[in-house]
């Protein structure tokens, strides 16, 4: 199991009971970090800073990508699978249903009070979500190319 998971990575914790470690791995912090900045600088480049909507926004992410998208990864990737074979099949399916069931109901719930243009983001941001972590279209979409 060690070889097909990130237990070996810089920033899966060294302490704690395999598990532990092994979710922490598969939660890949350092990429979630790096997209939940990205919207921490979004908002803070706006004209006024709501913390509300920050706030709502860092959780969303973290949900729906830390989580639900990374869980797809395990369960979609072809080749190695990020947190081994920590969850099976259905309780990863749960696991990716209620994070992007928690995460669209909140943004859809913010998007219809405040932003309606958010709906067609988050409809996009699933294809994504899809289209990468189970590699459909012959893994077109999982490829370096879309990260730039």
């Amino acid at each position: 199991m060690v070889d097909d998971s990130r237990l070996n990575e810089w920033f899966v914790p060294k302490f704690g009971p395999q598990k532990f470690r092994l979710f922490c791995g598969m939660l890949f912090l350092p990429y979630t970090g790096m997209c939940i900045s990205f919207v921490v600088w979004g908002n803070l480049i706006a004209d006024s800073i709501d913390f509300e909507r920050l706030a709502i926004l860092v959780l969303i992410y973290f949900v729906s990508l830390g989580i639900g998208a990374h869980v797809a990864d395990n369960i979609g990737s072809r080749k190695i699978k990020p947190g081994g074979d920590f969850f099976n099949k259905r309780q990863s399916w749960i696991i990716i249903l209620a994070c992007l069931g928690f995460s669209y109901g909140l943004g859809l719930y913010y998007a219809l009070s405040y932003a309606p243009l958010l709906i067609f983001i988050g409809i996009i941001e699933g294809f994504f979500l899809f289209a990468y972590n189970f590699e459909l279209f012959k893994g077109m979409f999982h490829k370096n190319y879309w990260f730039a």
